[in-house]
């Protein structure tokens, strides 16, 4: 399988080139230099670059007919409208953290907070990314934010989010749900190695490849 990756050369791009190369035989190929008399047959796109660079990435995806992964956070509303449209197209998955612990995150805080939410009074999401990180806050707490706002929407005011930079963290997450009883409970996730978010990256993209046009959510993968 052939990969056109956007951010081919910085840090989640290097990890999903070696990872996908290892395990899984991957061949991978710089979008930023591809061109017409490359003769390859590409099968995805996958994008960790920039908010800048994604939307050419969405494009040459649109171009080829291509399914395309987006891992890169930060973008703004218009560029989630342009998602929505060429979903209608091409197979687009659009996700801020492709680690299968923050999925199993999720799926716990739906529990706890399903059967709790009338009990709740405050919700504190706390995140730390090294220096380099320059979205803030990050797209995972921007993600729990909405999902957690998704069970409830009695959540929406009730959502505090505290972010850190400091050296060299690759992404921690804690929810502290304060309960009207004062009550805290505390839920973690802690990302040592990038290499979690590359297997992920992977993972999803090899599902992608299968799939019909439309705007594809993480949690659909078996």
């Amino acid at each position: 399988m052939y990969i056109l990756v956007s951010g081919y050369s910085g840090k989640m791009g290097t990890a999903i080139r070696k990872l996908g190369s290892k395990l899984h035989n991957l061949r991978f190929h710089d979008i930023e230099k591809v061109d017409s008399k490359l003769e390859v047959k590409f099968d995805l796109i996958i994008d960790f670059s920039l908010p800048s660079f994604s939307s050419h990435a969405l494009n040459k995806a649109i171009e080829l007919e291509l399914p395309i992964l987006i891992g890169t956070t930060g973008h703004d509303k218009e560029f989630v409208h342009s998602i929505e449209s060429a979903s209608k197209k091409i197979p687009v998955l659009y996700e801020a953290n492709f680690s299968k612990g923050i999925r199993l995150l999720k799926s716990t805080l739906q529990e706890f907070v399903s059967r709790n939410h009338t009990e709740v009074k405050l919700i504190r999401i706390f995140e730390s990314h090294h220096l380099n990180k320059k979205d803030i806050p990050s797209g995972t707490a921007l993600l729990l934010r909405d999902f957690l706002t998704s069970i409830s929407t009695s959540f929406d005011q009730a959502i505090e989010i505290y972010a850190q930079r400091a050296n060299n963290i690759f992404g921690v997450h804690r929810i502290e749900i304060v309960l009207k009883n004062e009550e805290v409970i505390s839920f973690l996730h802690n990302a040592e190695s990038r290499d979690i978010f590359a297997h992920g990256a992977i993972e999803a993209g090899l599902w992608l490849v299968k799939q019909k046009p439309g705007h594809h959510q993480l949690e659909n993968i078996n």
